[in-house]
């Protein structure tokens, strides 16, 4: 391990717990916030360049900066950086135009994802991207050996589906999971 000399004012904290770090073509994102926590001021969008070992800010949406960090997942949406907020009554994607331009924009795709689906988020349920861009919301936590559902929604076509995965053969414990999807 080695420190690096950081320029700048960076007073912020990613908060392990609650944030979910991202890499794409060596680049690290992740979301910190600003203030004392639990009730941080708002949050902001740090990314470190592995190559040159350069840390950076992002500038985020306003309604991203002011959301709960629960309710924030990042994802690599098709090899660019996407940001899926959601609380239980809506959920939208903001998905980054060009990282390197001067002019950070974003473009805001709204999900039409089930009330019922929404709830279960941030609490027990987990959300990823596939490379074909297909929203996967899976649990975190098996509680039986009987099968559970991945719910898959495709913004672009708008169609959604609930797949059931068997625990058979598997044999899969109760408790915590990871899905790795691609």
């Amino acid at each position: 391990w080695r420190s690096l000399d950081i320029q700048g004012t960076w007073d912020h904290s990613p908060p392990a717990a609650t944030s979910n770090g991202l890499c794409i073509n060596g680049i690290i994102y992740y979301i910190s916030h600003i203030g004392s926590w639990p009730y941080p001021e708002f949050n902001e969008l740090v990314w470190f360049d592995i190559s040159f070992e350069r840390f950076d800010r992002i500038q985020m949406p306003k309604t991203l900066q002011m959301c709960r960090l629960e309710g924030l997942t990042l994802v690599n949406y098709q090899g660019r950086l996407g940001c899926i907020s959601y609380n239980e009554e809506s959920a939208e994607m903001w998905i980054m135009e060009d990282h390197h331009s001067e002019k950070q924009e974003w473009s805001k795709i709204i999900l039409s994802i089930p009330h019922g689906i929404l709830k279960r988020l941030g609490v027990s349920h987990c959300i990823a991207v596939t490379l074909d861009g297909e929203i996967v919301i899976m649990p975190m936590t098996l509680e039986s050996a009987k099968p559970f559902y991945a719910y898959c929604y495709d913004p672009k076509q708008n169609r959604d589906a609930m797949v059931a995965i068997e625990n058979g053969e598997l044999k899969l414990r109760v408790g915590d999971c990871r899905y790795f999807l691609s």
